[in-house]
């Protein structure tokens, strides 16, 4: 009977929770539409490029560094209670600056720090959540925690290109995304529960009752300094583009109208590849990881020759289609080595790589476009990055294989 009972829970209760989880994302990811914000506030109050692609940077910094104490938390009292703390700082964060009045110190403390701290707290939920009921499908259960985070900014930047179009004010956007995905974000939040311990099993890696999850123990293996390099290198080129794509855009020549599409476009191939790259990995395994980040550096070079129109959306497309990938890889990666319950502690941990990438990436964007007038140093710069990372990523994870060889050696021989 109690058997009956536990499978009728999963039956009914384990797809809700996928798609809570997606509209939960769904209303955080706001903040990767930031771009066509940017624009706006450079536009309506004179703020400049690396000013407004600063404030992006640091709401991924602070998401990044809150997401330790934060996964830890999932961990101790279960996703609800974080990601509603989460969904409400969101809004808060927003409604900040939206009273702000172009202050560039007013922004970054609103959008940059609260929001960051918003997104930090929910992220990990929904992302252990589904991969808690679903621990057989990593690579898709991971694809599809995360899908919406890259879709909510689809849906937004064609809501503010909408709502610039009709002659609202930027201050009023920054007020309708506050109430609006705010309240979605709490609402979601109230859905998410874990599963009964029956049905995630009790065939997890050792490592989840081990030692391996103090940082202590991490920095001492390649594999997750593998992880580390391979995800800030992953990133940095998408943060890049994605925190100034409608200026790129404009500086090449584009209207206003094309340059902000690309940024839904951007964020269409972005929600696609968390679910393609998903499937990928269930397939590939661990070869996924470098191959995405050398498809990558292709990508980002030829952003820096998409004049057309055309080409411009479709490039744009692609590289939002390939930064999707990393929230996906080294997520399932992860849950691959140490366990799915493990992730909400090891995976933010990571995620710091992220943060940096946020941090320096976009900035720099907009530096070099300060600087020199044009952005196509900044796309060869992020191309060698990725590029970069591919063989870091390799060589780091041939070195923990090895290692691993080594030691299964000694101790088959009776070595300790």
């Amino acid at each position: 009977m109690e058997q009956n009972s536990h499978s009728q829970t999963s039956k009914f209760v384990g797809p809700l929770v996928i798609v809570a989880s997606v509209v939960l994302q769904l209303a955080i990811g706001a903040i990767y539409a930031w771009s066509t914000i940017a624009a706006a506030l450079q536009k309506q109050y004179g703020l400049q490029a690396s000013q407004t692609s600063s404030v992006m940077g640091v709401a991924v910094l602070t998401f990044t560094v809150v997401m330790i104490p934060a996964g830890r938390g999932v961990a101790r009292w279960g996703p609800r209670p974080l990601a509603v703390v989460g969904g409400i700082l969101f809004s808060l964060g927003y409604l900040i600056s939206s009273f702000a009045k172009g202050s560039y110190f007013l922004t970054l403390a609103g959008t940059g720090f609260l929001v960051g701290t918003g997104i930090g707290c929910a992220y990990t939920a929904p992302l252990t959540t589904c991969l808690a009921w679903y621990p057989q499908r990593k690579g898709l259960m991971t694809g599809l925690a995360v899908t919406g985070f890259g879709a909510g900014a689809l849906l937004l930047s064609l809501g503010v290109e909408a709502l610039l179009a009709r002659g609202w004010k930027v201050d009023e956007i920054l007020r309708a995304i506050a109430v609006g995905n705010g309240s979605l974000a709490v609402m979601a939040a109230l859905c998410l529960r874990m599963p009964p311990e029956k049905l995630i099993g009790t065939a997890q890696p050792l490592a989840e009752k081990s030692d391996v999850l103090k940082l202590n123990s991490l920095v001492r293996m390649s594999s997750f300094w593998a992880a580390c390099l391979g995800m800030f290198c992953a990133t940095f080129g998408g943060l890049l583009v994605i925190g100034n794509l409608k200026p790129i855009g404009l500086s090449y020549g584009l209207e206003a109208a094309a340059a902000g599409s690309a940024v839904g476009i951007f964020a269409i191939g972005n929600a696609v590849g968390r679910l393609v790259w998903g499937g990928v990995y269930d397939r590939l395994r661990r070869t996924t990881l470098p191959l995405a980040l050398l498809i990558q550096a292709v990508l980002l070079a030829v952003l820096a020759f998409a004049r057309e129109p055309l080409t411009f959306a479709l490039v744009s497309g692609a590289c939002g289609f390939l930064f999707g990938s990393a929230f996906v890889l080294y997520a399932a990666d992860l849950a691959s080595d140490f366990g799915p319950k493990a992730v909400s502690l090891i995976y933010p941990w990571v995620f710091l790589a992220y943060g940096l990438a946020g941090l320096v990436g976009p900035y720099v964007g907009g530096k070099i476009f300060d600087v020199t007038g044009s952005y196509t140093f900044a796309c060869f710069a992020a191309a060698l990055i990725s590029l970069g990372g591919a063989g870091g990523y390799t060589m780091l994870r041939r070195e923990s294989f090895v290692a691993g060889a080594v030691s299964k050696t000694l101790q088959r021989l009776g070595f300790d």
